[in-house]
């Protein structure tokens, strides 16, 4: 048997897999990916709304206002 006959059967096995390969997603991917688009949203809008809300949450624990971040920022590190 010759080199060349011992690798064509590679060779179609390769090319059947890149066919395999080359449908379009299922709608189980663009599910996914809007979940994942729309949690990255959240929480970074979380993260930007902080400094709108952080004189509420001062005033609503009667702490500084470092030591309000400071609880907060911990708080958010320790969730995400």
């Amino acid at each position: 048997m010759s080199s060349e006959e011992r690798v064509q059967p590679a060779r179609k096995c390769i090319q059947q897999s890149h066919s395999h390969h080359s449908t379009q997603d299922g709608s189980w991917a663009w599910l996914v990916l809007f979940i994942a688009w729309f949690s990255n949203l959240v929480v970074g809008g979380i993260g930007l709304s902080f400094p709108v809300v952080l004189p509420a949450l001062r005033d609503y624990f009667g702490k500084t206002r470092q030591q309000t971040g400071e609880y907060f920022v911990n708080y958010q590190g320790e969730k995400l």
